[in-house]
């Protein structure tokens, strides 16, 4: 399980690397938009194998007990390196499975969302968040 928590840890990072894109056009209440200096982050679990989870950035919890389909409410986080750390609800952030660093632009969204197969440790099904 430890093997599993890991890979799961390094695809879901890569994978939000990689596609952590600014977001938020489509809301029907969008919050006000982001201050100089500043960003807005939420995270979206799209991964219907995962049990729900507490999503924490830059250490400060946003989101507990988010099931799948659901998602957090918006952050404002000062621009530059974000710490994005995802845990099982109820579970110590030290042991968050999905713990790294992405720089974001100022004033900007960005949404964060995990999708794949929680079970899976390679290929094209596994967890990752986008």
């Amino acid at each position: 399980m430890h093997i599993l928590r890991r890979n799961w840890l390094a695809l879901a990072g890569a994978a939000l690397l990689a596609t952590l894109a600014g977001c938020g056009g489509d809301d029907d209440n969008p919050p006000p938009a982001p201050a100089p200096g500043t960003v807005q982050i939420r995270a979206l679990h799209a991964s219907a194998t995962t049990p729900p989870v507490d999503v924490y950035i830059n250490g400060a919890a946003i989101g507990t007990n988010v099931a799948v389909g659901n998602q957090t409410g918006f952050a404002t986080v000062p621009t530059g390196s974000t710490r994005v750390q995802i845990a099982r609800n109820g579970s110590a952030v030290s042991t968050a499975p999905i713990d790294f660093a992405v720089p974001l632009n100022s004033g900007l969204r960005y949404t964060a969302v995990a999708v794949g197969d929680a079970t899976q440790t390679t290929g094209p099904s596994a967890s990752r968040p986008y």
